[in-house]
């Protein structure tokens, strides 16, 4: 996926103090959703991922994290770390 327009410096929707959470190694940028999910982009490898999480799972609760976790290790075994 291209660079995410809030993490673009320049952008219109750019975001200089959007946070991010630090899960499983990684640094994840989320992005609320309309609809109640959360869209979060896997940041400082050499490509950007892309994950939705449906409302149930992306609202603080255990499973968000959980899962974010289990894909960080797959993403910094698969996808050496650099910026895009």
């Amino acid at each position: 996926m291209p660079r995410p327009e809030a993490l673009t410096v320049g952008a219109e929707g750019f975001d200089r103090y959007g946070s991010a959470w630090a899960i499983g190694g990684l640094a994840w940028y989320p992005e609320q959703q309309d609809d109640g999910s959360v869209r979060f982009l896997a940041t400082h490898r050499a490509a950007w991922v892309e994950v939705t999480l449906p409302k149930e799972y992306a609202g603080g609760g255990s499973d968000g994290p959980v899962v974010l976790a289990e894909l960080a290790a797959r993403i910094t075994r698969t996808i050496p770390e650099g910026y895009v």
